[in-house]
């Protein structure tokens, strides 16, 4: 993945996951 604005969306979408530490 090498566009910032999916990874962006990625990281949002991972805080709203319980238990994930990263």
């Amino acid at each position: 993945m090498t566009c910032g604005q999916c990874k962006s969306s990625v990281e949002k979408a991972l805080l709203k996951v319980p238990g994930v530490t990263q």
